[in-house]
């Protein structure tokens, strides 16, 4: 087969922000590595998607595209090439347009979630300042990006635990231009995560994997910020599988397979939860197109395998 790998455009490295020129080199990274294990059997060679792609996909014509694009530059975001792949006729792997928009707002994850009774934090959408007071959660709060993954935005200062703490980090993510924000009351309690693959009925769980911040610096909080995830992500400590008992084993397989169905998705996905001690899971997000490092990404360790 000829397989075109499409991955996001390089960024001007003088006004990229440190998370960006991160996941910059993760991205480059990732690419590499599934490129290499794909051209065993196939011809594959990687593209940028720039607002040239249409003609580029054009005058290619792959079997397959490989998308591995977030969007950020391009009009759609993270459905852009999805959607510019199912009109041109072009397969490709992953999500549609539709269920990436889904998955990748965190708002619109949460709202499409908790109509369809899956239990989700409680969270508030803060557009500007004036949201705040009726920001009602219980403290302490996690403050994230609405979109975007890899953690960036999601430092370790966004967990807050005063109404005037909140404010003021609101007020400073804002100006460092995180827009809009996403408010939710932290769940305490044990985190997995869990890769799903397939489409449809046709559904593998992957066995969950526990994330445990125990080791982590004290002036760290427990989750997954960005400090923790590039900084300190030798202190992070995984364990595949994670032990749990055979119940809650059961009942993380049934929410995940319902959580991947309700929000559409397809191929592949990983689901980040929190397991309270009475047992109640939680999602925290989903991500539908999750990171595929060889050695850095936790849908890989879950399967224990390289691509």
């Amino acid at each position: 087969m000829k397989i075109l790998i499409v991955k996001d455009p390089k960024k001007n490295s003088e006004c990229a922000r440190a998370e960006d020129i991160f996941h910059e080199h993760f991205m480059e990274e990732s690419a590499f590595f599934i490129k290499e294990a794909l051209k065993i059997h196939h011809d594959v060679s990687i593209l940028e998607a720039d607002t040239l792609l249409r003609e580029h996909l054009l005058n290619e014509r792959p079997d397959l595209v490989f998308n591995l694009v977030n969007g950020e530059e391009l009009p759609g975001g993270i459905s852009h090439v999805p959607n510019l792949l199912d009109e041109i006729g072009i397969p490709y792997t992953g999500s549609s347009g539709a269920a990436h928009l889904r998955a990748y707002d965190k708002g619109i994850t949460m709202r499409f979630l908790k109509c369809m009774g899956i239990q989700v934090p409680r969270f508030k959408e803060v557009r500007s300042l004036k949201d705040l007071p009726a920001a009602s959660l219980p403290f302490p709060v996690l403050i994230k990006p609405m979109d975007g993954g890899y953690s960036r935005g999601i430092f370790n200062e966004n967990l807050v635990f005063t109404p005037d703490e909140l404010y003021l980090r609101v007020e400073k993510l804002f100006s460092e231009k995180y827009a809009p924000l996403l408010l939710t009351e932290f769940i305490e309690g044990r985190e997995l995560t869990l890769g799903v693959l397939g489409s449809g009925e046709h559904l593998c769980v992957l066995p969950p994997m526990e994330v445990s911040f125990e080791n982590l610096p004290e002036n760290l909080h427990r989750f997954y910020s960005y400090e923790a995830k590039v900084t300190y992500e030798k202190y992070i400590q995984n364990s595949i599988p994670a032990k749990v008992s055979k119940d809650l084993s059961d009942q993380l397989e049934v929410t995940a397979r319902h959580i991947f169905r309700t929000l559409g998705l397809s191929d592949y996905a990983r689901l980040d939860l929190r397991i309270k001690e009475d047992n109640r899971i939680y999602l925290i997000e989903a991500n539908s197109l999750p990171g595929l490092h060889k050695t850095h990404s936790e849908n890989e360790r879950g399967a224990g395998k390289d691509l």
